[in-house]
């Protein structure tokens, strides 16, 4: 279970740059945004070949970013805070 502490610890701000980086395998990864209650909001192909995830944390007010390799490893990128109402994106 390190790995969905990790993905936990992704989500508080405190420890989002330690956490950039991290990888899991897609069963893992899935596992975890199922019980953080995440929601895929963006899929797209990246121009380098992998696979480029965008989820939200209604709960948490927070966004991750992550890749998706062919080998189905997912590799954690970027997080931050939801905008609140009126903020420019």
């Amino acid at each position: 279970m390190r790995w969905l502490m990790g993905l936990a610890v992704a989500l508080t701000p405190a420890f989002a740059s330690a956490a950039s980086g991290d990888c899991f395998s897609a069963i893992d990864f899935g596992m975890a945004l199922e019980i953080l209650d995440g929601t895929l909001i963006f899929e797209g192909p990246s121009d380098q070949g992998h696979l480029t995830q965008l989820y939200v944390f209604p709960d948490s007010d927070r966004w991750l970013a992550a890749i998706v390799y062919e080998d189905g490893t997912v590799c954690y990128v970027d997080m931050g805070a939801l905008p609140t109402l009126g903020e420019a994106l």
